[in-house]
């Protein structure tokens, strides 16, 4: 998380979805899944968290 005082609204915005969630993540949309380039489509998000053995996605 970055620290309050670098990026205020971005630490409100992961702060207040942590304490929502349970779960304080900023997931890059470049997402690169190596062996298959770049993450587009959610079938390519719920294969790339099944292999990591991710079991949340937002």
């Amino acid at each position: 998380m970055p620290r309050s005082r670098q990026e205020p609204a971005l630490h409100r915005l992961l702060a207040a979805f942590r304490d929502t969630s349970g779960y304080g993540l900023l997931c890059d949309t470049s997402l690169n899944f190596p062996g298959y380039g770049f993450i587009n489509r959610m079938s390519e998000l719920i294969g790339y968290c099944e292999t990591q053995r991710i079991s949340e996605r937002v």
